[in-house]
């Protein structure tokens, strides 16, 4: 039999601010974790053993332990500072707050074995208490979902966190149940409620359950985090699970009132084509919306009900009328604004200029009427939405609203073609090469927030003009398809053009690779040839190298043109461990290329303000807004001032100073005070640029994060740009990575 581990921690004696319900939800946890049907080896500490010491200690052991399966379980406070995420320990002080979330991670990913399986069941829903004032922690907040979120990313395949993590003490305690409200879920889920029809509590079936009722009493979905392939099973030999029972009387009445629903509806939307598109419309998507809503609640209750004909048939026209409601014409009165005109139509939906009520712009993708069938591609379509919302690169697509009658979302509306309808204007290499880069910089930016896009294709790139620099510059939309630090499974078409998925996205979808950033990496290769050849390479066994090489032959000057075949070769190796494993480097490889191709003599001394000027380009193209000065630029996300400076006389070398002024406190995981914070910023810069000669770097003292990067003897022409950009945009890396 697997060796099954379990550590459960419950705090009620805080000294400010004590809680009711953690300690009986605790022993409650342990009690069913040490019956037969889950047969855990479990450890308990409760209220004064809880000490931040012994918490640690006994995950130490947990993690440390060979189990198969490990399980910790926490009730509790929780708290969120400018510097990480904790679990609140019992002997809580402003220094040592409790149990960093960022140690969790750390111990899930490297104390375990890859087919150990691990879940970690959070309750901090009286979170609101640790408030800044309560905690005695500068800046302190309470944990929230996304908390949970940014601080236990990627764990790994068969590592799951469930977690409810709710701002306000009181509001969802069950008093008369002396439980949390999530965890009073949980052990209704575990003690059968969620078991399946062999008699087995898995993960998903007990998320389901907890996320079904817990979102009927407090309007919140719980969190539910992790990489799950096959099944994690909890328990085993409970009572299979049986479908609801409903009385007859009761089906009659509620198939009478799905009827009502339905026959009101269609009689209130019944009109003629003009007043349908002025009126009627945006009536119908807002009625639709609750007797949608009543459906699933019926169902959810009684899925009996669905076996019912006449339930099931005006189940059956309510699911059409929501589908008609995506086919979308011109000059179509929506609550997002008027449809224009038809922008083109991909896998998941059709996209439509709208022009809002305020007069802008916008663009509406509304999901294919005839999928609406299809749950998991509209869940897709949701984590799409999901994915571009959390990001905020000014060449990402911005999202605005979602919407669930049609189901559909609004964008920005990005006047210009996508790139394979651009292929037929070539332009000139420099101008290419600062469009891949863009493209580089913008994924850089979503794996930082722990997306990966998973379909870089032509499709998905729009050129849009830039009157105020005279360029087209490459915006990436169409989140589809991405996979992120916060989906909760793999999906089961993870692909997107055969042409730009890599092998392992075709090979093995549902495998941790088809996921990873080097996806990504393989695609963007395949970009590049299509940015330069303006076709698709050809998939399988082809030479697109030497297509590749025979086409940047063309270009003025060797060394570039060998470089960008390079790094098409090491992007698209069949391999993902063979491949270029980030894309710092893949834009460090890019700025390389195109600064050899716009200056013949690197070596050539250019004055000081010019160089200056080329550094700043360098580090953000032409984006003058974010030029303060000759010598002074904020970074592409606006959160970094970089001034630079020149030490001593000019010459054809000279030192040169680079001072880094961070606009906001940086939130460091694992930092537990502010100083903590720029101590660790530090370090990381000093370990970045530890192959670089003759640079010096000095920590400043003002601001939220402030530091000097000397570097000496610095030649004024192009090489000694690379050399200083290099530099600037690790130490920059550092300052933003979270």
């Amino acid at each position: 039999m697997s060796v099954r581990k379990a550590f459960v921690v419950g705090i009620n004696k805080y000294s400010i601010r004590p809680l009711n319900s953690c300690v009986n939800d605790a022993t409650e946890m342990a009690g069913i974790l040490e019956m037969r049907e889950y047969n855990f080896d479990v450890t308990t500490l409760l209220d004064d053993s809880a000490t931040r010491r012994q918490i640690l200690s006994g995950l130490g052991s947990l993690f440390a332990s060979n189990a198969e399966f490990i399980l910790f379980y926490f009730a509790g406070h929780g708290v969120k500072t400018p510097f990480s995420t904790y679990l609140v320990s019992v002997d809580t002080d402003p220094i040592y707050v409790g149990i960093d979330l960022d140690h969790v991670r750390r111990l899930i990913q490297r104390c375990t074995r890859d087919d150990t399986a691990v879940v970690i069941l959070l309750d901090c829903c009286h979170a609101g208490a640790a408030s800044a004032r309560n905690m005695k922690t500068p800046d302190a907040r309470e944990i929230k979902n996304t908390d949970i979120e940014t601080h236990l990313v990627t764990l790994g395949t068969g590592k799951v966190v469930l977690a409810a993590c709710r701002p306000d003490e009181l509001a969802f305690e069950e008093p008369s149940l002396s439980h949390g409200a999530f965890t009073h879920y949980l052990l209704q889920g575990l003690y059968g409620d969620a078991a399946d029809a062999e008699g087995k509590v898995t993960i998903p079936n007990l998320y389901d359950h907890v996320s079904k009722q817990f979102e009927n009493v407090t309007g919140q979905t719980p969190v539910f985090k992790g990489d799950i392939v096959g099944r994690i099973v909890l328990g085993e030999g409970l009572t299979p699970r049986e479908r609801s029972e409903i009385a007859t009387d009761e089906a009659v009445a509620i198939e009478a009132e799905a009827q009502k629903h339905v026959n009101e509806y269609i009689q209130a939307v019944s009109t003629d084509f003009e007043t349908w598109k002025v009126s009627t419309y945006k009536d119908a998507c807002s009625m639709l919306t609750p007797k949608l809503h009543w459906f699933e609640r019926q169902v959810t209750k009684y899925p009996k009900l669905q076996t019912r004909s006449g339930f099931r048939s005006a189940y059956s026209t309510a699911q059409s009328k929501l589908a008609d409601l995506g086919n979308l014409v011109e000059d179509l009165n929506t609550k997002m604004g008027v449809v224009k005109t038809k922008i083109g139509s991909g896998t998941f939906g059709t996209v439509w200029q709208i022009k809002s009520n305020d007069g802008q712009d916008l663009a509406y993708k509304v999901y294919h009427p005839t999928d609406m069938d299809k749950w998991e591609k509209i869940q897709r379509f949701k984590r799409g939405y999901n994915a571009m919302e959390q990001l905020d690169h000014p060449n990402i697509v911005k999202v605005h609203n979602f919407t669930e009658c049609p189901v559909g979302f609004v964008m920005d509306f990005i006047p210009g073609p996508n790139l394979r309808d651009f292929a037929p204007t070539k332009p000139d290499p420099a101008d290419i090469l600062l469009q891949l880069l863009t493209v580089a910089e913008t994924l850089n930016h979503a794996h930082s927030r722990g997306v990966i896009h998973r379909d870089v294709k032509p499709e998905n790139i729009l050129m849009c003009w830039q009157p105020e620099v005279s360029q087209y510059a490459p915006f990436l939309t169409d989140f589809d398809l991405a996979w992120f630090s916060t989906a909760t499974q793999f999906t089961k078409e993870g692909f997107g053009s055969l042409i730009y998925a890599a092998p392992e996205q075709l090979g093995k979808p549902k495998s941790s690779a088809a996921h990873a950033v080097t996806t990504d990496v393989y695609a963007f290769g395949q970009l590049c040839f299509f940015f330069v050849c303006r076709r698709d390479p050809v998939p399988v066994l082809s030479d697109n190298s030497r297509a590749l090489s025979e086409e940047v032959g063309t270009w003025r000057y060797e060394e570039p043109a060998h470089k960008i075949v390079e790094l098409f070769e090491q992007c698209t190796q069949q391999r993902p461990q063979d491949r270029i494993q980030d894309f710092r480097t893949i834009c460090d490889y890019l700025f390389e290329i195109s600064q050899l191709l716009s200056q013949a003599d690197h070596s050539k001394t250019i004055g000081f303000g010019a160089f200056a000027r080329q550094l700043a380009f360098a580090v953000i193209g032409m984006s003058s807004t974010r030029i303060v000065s000759d010598t002074s630029f904020y970074t592409t996300s606006r959160q970094i001032q970089i001034n630079i400076g020149l030490e001593g006389e000019e010459g054809d070398a000279a030192d040169i100073c680079l001072h880094l002024v961070a606009r906001e406190a940086p939130i460091i995981q694992g930092a537990e005070s502010h100083k903590a914070a720029r101590d660790l910023i530090n370090q990381r810069i000093d370990v970045a640029l530890k192959g670089y000669r003759q640079v010096h770097r000095q920590a400043g003292t003002q601001g939220p994060f402030e530091t000097y990067i000397l570097i000496k003897e610095v030649p004024l022409n192009i090489d000694g740009v690379e050399v200083c950009r290099q530099i600037l945009m690790r130490a920059v890396d550092c300052i933003e990575r979270r």
